[in-house]
């Protein structure tokens, strides 16, 4: 007999931590089980948990077993828009997982837009098209942030390599989002992948 399993994102999503609320067990899951992550409630989204989703989505659909996976979409049109945007529904399109829901118009313009939007790296030299494609943008929008340009560099660099190296996957995503708070402008970088975790990466070595 089918199992659904319904988790619910919080409202609001921004830390990694915060995916133990769509958490599923996956070992335990069977042909024709349905897992459901609701995101209706959801009125704002950041970089860890975007791609920590896409993660926890890819792990699903390299399960042995069968099962569905819906998405409930933010009922918050900027939210929506946001998910667009940074190419979130184009990529689980990609996946085989998700569709724009019907009649959702998507702005020509948006105030948010991504240093980069979701994308796939496997290889080196797509680390490094990224890397590039980033330094470009801090020479051209993120003048104000031209101080973080070699730190992101090299931080994005040793995360997506090693991901490469030691993740035992098949590559990973990056996100870098900008936001511009009183306090002064920050950016967010997220890398993600579908590897064997740091602790397994680690007795390989020993």
């Amino acid at each position: 007999m089918a199992v659904e399993y319904r988790r619910k994102g919080p409202i609001i999503f921004e830390r990694a931590k915060q995916l133990d609320s769509l958490s599923v067990p996956l070992a335990d899951l069977s042909d024709g089980d349905v897992v459901v992550f609701d995101l209706s409630s959801v009125n704002f989204m950041k970089p860890p948990s975007v791609i920590g989703m896409l993660v926890l989505i890819e792990h699903l659909l390299k399960l042995p077993v069968s099962c569905q996976l819906r998405i409930l979409p933010p009922k918050d049109k900027d939210v929506l828009d946001y998910l667009v945007k940074i190419d979130f529904v184009k990529t689980l399109r990609f996946m085989g997982s998700w569709r724009i829901p019907k009649g959702h118009q998507v702005p020509s313009e948006n105030k948010i837009r991504p240093v980069i939007p979701i994308t796939r790296f496997r290889t080196a030299d797509e680390i490094e098209t990224i890397a590039n494609a980033m330094q470009s943008k801090f020479r051209t929008e993120l003048v104000g942030l031209t101080t973080l340009l070699q730190p992101c560099h090299v931080v994005f660099s040793e995360l997506a390599e090693n991901v490469i190296h030691h993740a035992n996957s098949d590559g990973g995503f990056v996100l870098a989002q900008q936001y511009n708070y009183a306090k002064g402008p920050v950016l967010e970088v997220a890398v993600g992948d579908c590897g064997i975790g740091i602790s397994a990466s680690l007795k390989q070595i020993s």
